[in-house]
């Protein structure tokens, strides 16, 4: 396995008061000092170590490690450098809380990470022992779940916690929510679930609540499945923006359908901006509108046919009709006068 090289621009080895006054107190846990601690050792010594030799010297799994890092590195007391064959830990300059450094919180903790860390089962087990929480959500998951937990789903389910830092009271609903799902399914939601910070009772619910009426529209189309990326975002304007009842969605929904025989939702979208634009907010508003435009056209098409009987009038008089008889006479009368 690769060594980290570590690297210090600083003059000096010793751990600044700063760094102990305000910077310790707020780490997430006291582990999260003992990494920069012993990686700075490590840098004024010109030691080269990697995480895991780092998580074996504490007795944590190497997921925590990186954390760790992570963790300062967002508060600006390292630079992550170099890649995964040879990373760089570069330590900075500590300087106060007070002097205007604000503490920046990752907005993707997936993305922080470069790799899904590896657990073992010795790593679960660790895990299971040194933190009552984790154990306790791998009985509740079992619980929830209605069955008992293969060793993937375990450490999925301990990646959840450990790895994307969802809670357990999070994780528990998510499990709830998708019990019937296969893991791997589960793990993408998780994965979402992180990305977007949905970490409270109160986030889950509100994201549960936009899913279901994501599924409530497309089913206007007559589909079963999720709304795409594009289409969930169109979606958003008609409920945050536009307000519209779900009523007139529907009735745009089936119009879609009617006029193009699929899903299309930006033509859905024309349809209620339309409305929007024009003060449509009802059923019975959308009737009237289409009753003034059928006005509308039928006068049109009036107003044509009017014009087309004003140009041929000439025809219109009552004309005499002759029989045959009548016009051999006229022509025997016309003959005789030359």
């Amino acid at each position: 396995m690769s060594k980290i090289s570590f690297r210090i621009n600083t003059t000096y080895t010793s751990i600044e008061n700063i760094f102990i006054d305000e910077y310790m107190p707020k780490a997430p846990a006291p582990l999260y000092s003992l990494v920069y601690i012993y990686g700075l050792r490590c840098a004024c010594a010109g030691i080269q170590v990697d995480n895991k030799e780092i998580a074996e010297k504490f007795s944590v799994i190497e997921s925590d490690v990186v954390n760790a890092w992570v963790y300062w590195k967002d508060r600006g007391l390292v630079l992550l450098l170099g890649n995964k064959e040879k990373p760089v830990v570069e330590f900075l300059p500590v300087k106060s809380l007070g002097d205007g450094i604000k503490e920046t919180i990752p907005q993707n903790k997936i993305k922080q990470l470069a790799t899904k860390p590896t657990y073992k089962p010795t790593d679960v087990a660790d895990l299971m022992a040194n933190n009552k929480e984790i154990e306790q959500l791998v009985k509740m998951a079992e619980a929830t779940m209605g069955k008992i937990l293969t060793q993937n789903d375990t450490q999925a389910i301990v990646s959840f916690y450990d790895w994307m830092g969802l809670p357990a009271d999070v994780i528990t609903m998510l499990l709830s929510y998708y019990k019937d799902k296969p893991m791997g399914y589960i793990e993408k939601v998780a994965i979402d679930w992180s990305e977007k910070e949905i970490d409270t009772i109160e986030k889950v619910d509100k994201y549960m609540s936009r899913h279901k009426d994501y599924s409530k529209i497309m089913s206007y189309y007559g589909v079963d499945r999720r709304p795409t990326e594009k289409e969930e975002k169109l979606i958003r304007v008609w409920l945050d923006e536009y307000k519209t009842p779900f009523e007139l969605i529907k009735e745009a929904c089936q119009r879609t359908v009617e006029k193009t025989n699929g899903v299309a939702v930006g033509y859905t979208n024309g349809i209620l901006k339309n409305w929007h634009e024009n003060g449509i907010n009802t059923i019975e508003a959308v009737e009237q509108m289409d009753k003034q435009f059928s006005n509308k056209i039928e006068n049109n098409e009036n107003s044509k046919g009017n014009t087309e009987v004003i140009k041929n009038s000439f025809n219109n008089f009552n004309q005499r009709v002759y029989t045959d008889e009548e016009i051999m006479a006229r022509l025997a009368e016309k003959n005789k006068k030359r």
